[in-house]
């Protein structure tokens, strides 16, 4: 018997029967679809390591001189605040960044090509659900996935820095804020055009083969433009560094701190845009064949 129906046939029946919120329901189906073998939990332990480095790092510092001087005014102290939390935040959200790529080449790439291969969405959509439902499903899945493994760390990271920063709390909460928006909005983008990628193939190698051209050999690409022109400009090539320029926007960096030179982050923005439109159109042209079969 397939997974899919093995699955369905352990859901309560108020699940089955479409009462409850279908795209959770899906979602715990891809959950279970989802292979956390020795790989995916390498990955959840080394995007521990960026967090840790920082929480180190601030501890040191706070134990051989004192972080921000006592009796500065309320402006300077933002300012001491903000820069000692900006310095590393940027290479942070890029090893974050760089992990994503494989978190979502395990947790998104599998689950439409799986479904494809076996044939699962005339079971899904024999149910009462729609295409929507489906997509949504599978997204919030990839989504939950992500948000767990990256916003543990920032949540601990925060934590010990407000702890060792004199009113850290009190004039870092707005950083920590942005730092979460960004790492949202990222996984949102790589979510969206995974499962976009998974629904090109029936083969969920074929997917991940896809995923590392989208993510890997654009930013390569990008890499040789930049260098044979001399044009930063060429970096909105890469798919990566589009959402790195656009995080940047988020963390309200200043351009000279920015660990990617590249076009406005408006452009950057626009860019990752399309690329979810397009996975967005091949989801749809996929489920929706697939729901009036």
């Amino acid at each position: 018997m397939p997974v899919h129906e093995r699955l369905y046939r352990r859901l309560p029946p108020e699940e089955r029967t479409g009462r409850r919120f279908l795209p959770g329901v899906i979602a715990s189906y891809a959950h279970r679809q989802t292979r956390r073998g020795k790989l995916y939990w390498g990955m959840v332990i080394v995007s521990w390591i960026p967090a840790l480095g920082w929480i180190i790092a601030l501890y040191t510092m706070s134990q051989g001189t004192e972080l921000i001087p006592a009796g500065l005014q309320d402006a300077e102290h933002r300012d001491r605040v903000r820069a000692l939390f900006l310095g590393p935040a940027d290479t942070f959200f890029g090893h974050q960044l760089l992990l994503a790529t494989f978190l979502a080449a395990l947790t998104a790439c599998p689950l439409i090509s799986e479904d494809l291969r076996r044939h699962a969405l005339a079971l899904y959509f024999s149910r009462p659900t729609t295409a929507f439902h489906y997509v949504l499903g599978k997204w919030l899945a990839v989504m939950s996935s992500m948000l767990r493994v990256f916003a543990l760390p920032t949540l601990a990271l925060c934590i010990v820095a407000f702890s060792l920063v004199p009113r850290g709390a009190e004039f870092g909460w707005p950083i920590a804020a942005r730092l979460f928006a960004a790492e949202a909005y990222a996984s949102a983008v790589c979510a969206t055009v995974a499962l976009g990628v998974s629904a090109i193939g029936r083969s969920s190698r074929y997917s991940v083969v896809l995923w590392f051209v989208v993510s890997f050999f654009t930013h390569l690409a990008s890499g040789l433009l930049i260098v044979a022109t001399q044009e930063p400009e060429f970096a909105f090539v890469s798919f990566r560094d589009d959402l790195q320029l656009v995080a940047a926007r988020i963390l309200d960096l200043p351009p000279e701190a920015g660990a990617v030179e590249g076009p406005s982050p408006w452009v950057a923005f626009a860019i990752s845009m399309a690329w979810c439109a397009g996975a967005v159109v091949l989801l749809a042209s996929r489920t929706r064949s697939a729901e009036r079969t």
